[in-house]
């Protein structure tokens, strides 16, 4: 019953989430619905591997049909700024990492997954996989997104 209770309460979070035109409001929404209800009354288990296996899926067929030839053709236009991103995203993410480790007192791979650029449900997927603690990186990951919803809009406004 209680899984049940779960897809219900995300598909209405992401519905109100959605249709309030909320940044990321369908994910937002789902995650906050969900979170009431699991320190309300749930207090439920995280999902099992193979649920959690069946989800990666699904959102590796959803990235994967984003693709496209055009996309590709691009692609090689982008390789040296990619990379040169990835490096200096990295370097950034080891440098967060230390704060983390120093004031958080968190180990070094929770500390890791919880500043690496990602979404937010691959990260939970990493987050799982690595045995890290996985609600501070729920929770530092949320608070990214919160504050990069919130500022950029505002910077762009500003800067534009």
């Amino acid at each position: 019953m209680n899984i049940v209770q779960i897809i219900f309460l995300a598909i209405l979070g992401s519905l109100i989430g959605y249709y309030l035109q909320i940044p990321i409001g369908v994910l937002v929404g789902s995650f906050v619905f969900v979170l009431i209800a699991q320190l309300a009354w749930l207090h439920m288990n995280p999902l099992p591997k193979k649920v959690r296996f069946y989800a990666q899926v699904l959102i590796g067929g959803v990235a994967g049909l984003n693709i496209n030839r055009d996309i590709l053709v691009q692609f090689k236009d982008l390789i040296i700024p990619s990379i040169l991103s990835v490096i200096l995203h990295i370097l950034f993410s080891i440098g967060m990492a230390y704060i983390l480790i120093k004031f958080l007192r968190t180990d070094r791979v929770t500390a890791i997954t919880s500043i690496i650029p990602a979404g937010m449900s691959e990260i939970i997927f990493i987050a799982k996989e690595l045995e890290t603690d996985v609600q501070l990186v729920i929770i530092t990951h949320l608070y990214r997104v919160m504050m990069i919803i919130t500022l950029i809009p505002l910077l762009m406004k500003f800067l534009l």
